[in-house]
């Protein structure tokens, strides 16, 4: 794969055992060995430590497991860029029918022509309608 566009839900997969899948295993194991590197928006650091918060409210994990996590996470080799293009997410998200979370996603894959990692349905409808490639769970 080498390159690809990750987005919130698949990564937390990797946090949680009951999401995780041999495919979000493989994917992983590629990022761990650095043989795949990710892009992420901006958001994508918010969306993530929000469902780990969540899943600490939920006493689904420990709060020093959640930190554990996080920072397991920030060693993966993982591209953060600003995506921000306002009048384009909202287009995009009212063609689609996503959250301008979920778009940013989107117009970072459309921008950098990389497939798209996700467990979103609608996002990955909205990225092969786009013709984009979706990795899925």
């Amino acid at each position: 794969m080498s390159s690809f566009v990750l987005d919130a839900s698949f990564a937390s997969t990797w946090c949680f055992p009951d999401r995780a899948t041999p495919n979000t295993d493989e994917v992983l194991r590629g990022m761990e060995s650095r043989a795949d590197t990710a892009t992420v928006p901006w958001v994508w650091r918010l969306e993530v430590a929000n469902a780990l918060g969540k899943a600490v409210s939920k006493a689904r994990i420990p709060l020093p497991r959640a930190l554990e996590m996080w920072d397991e996470l920030l060693l993966l080799p993982i591209r953060h860029v600003a995506t921000a293009n306002v009048p384009e997410l909202l287009s995009l998200a009212v063609k689609h029918n996503l959250s301008v979370y979920d778009t940013c996603y989107l117009q970072l894959a459309l921008i950098s022509k990389l497939p798209i990692a996700t467990n979103d349905t609608k996002l990955a409808r909205a990225a092969e309608a786009n013709g984009l490639a979706v990795v899925i769970p």
